[in-house]
């Protein structure tokens, strides 16, 4: 309301935006001003130093500044000096994922496509509250280009939101 006076604030955010948030500026500038607000950067940098972008990291981030995990693991990987994806499936297929600033030069997988064999995440169990170890699985279970197989390893840490129906993973390239 502050940013847009201009803007008819009861139609400025529906649905659709928040279903698709990536396509509305409106609700990306949301996003990030509540992750600011409720995750401070000078706080947040504190709380991930040392730690590596695990479920279990996020999963501190939520109770420690009383956010979801879906937030907290997003908040983490924007912090993260690794290349970091957190990437939501349902239905044995990727529907969204955020890579961190490092991960620019990794090629993940589709939108829409199916997930491979090879990921944790195809055959996922785990739900939220059991707390597992990341995996090494084939790079090609994310990465599509083959000659990324030899290239890198990649570490991959799975979970269930039950409620929800969805998969979050946190996928990390080790070089």
């Amino acid at each position: 309301w502050e940013m847009h006076p201009n803007l008819d604030q009861i139609v400025a955010c529906t649905a659709g935006d928040i279903q698709a948030y990536r396509g509305s500026s409106f609700e990306i500038e949301a996003n990030a001003f509540a992750a600011e607000l409720l995750m401070p950067s000078f706080l947040l940098s504190n709380e991930l130093q040392f730690r590596s972008p695990t479920v279990e990291t996020a999963l501190r981030l939520a109770d420690r500044f009383q956010t979801s995990f879906t937030a907290s693991a997003l908040r983490m990987i924007q912090f993260s000096q690794l290349p970091v994806f957190v990437a939501f499936s349902a239905n044995g297929r990727l529907k969204w994922y955020q890579g961190s600033a490092c991960s620019k030069d990794y090629f993940f997988k589709q939108l829409g496509s199916e997930l491979d064999g090879d990921s944790l995440a195809r055959y996922c169990t785990t739900e939220l509250d059991e707390l597992s170890q990341p995996e090494y699985v084939e790079s090609s279970a994310w990465f599509p280009d083959d000659y990324h197989k030899h290239r890198f390893k990649v570490l991959e840490e799975s979970v269930e939101l039950g409620d929800y129906g969805v998969t979050v993973s946190i996928i990390t390239v080790d070089d």
